[in-house]
């Protein structure tokens, strides 16, 4: 399983790609979750928006 790279060849040959992809794919997640982790957590001072990753991580 750890020799099998083939299996993603953009992210093999470009990391900078592979990157933002996961970027993208984090905060895509983040604003997904917001509006459950800001009813959740409205009292922070942010609303949850930083948090509201990790929750969606999380589920």
């Amino acid at each position: 399983m750890v020799d099998d790279w083939h299996w993603n060849d953009l992210a093999n040959q470009n990391s900078a790609a592979a990157i933002i992809v996961w970027w993208l794919a984090i905060q895509g997640i983040g604003l997904l979750t917001f509006p459950i982790a800001f009813l959740l957590l409205r009292k922070l001072a942010d609303g949850g928006y930083l948090l509201s990753k990790s929750f969606g991580l999380l589920l």
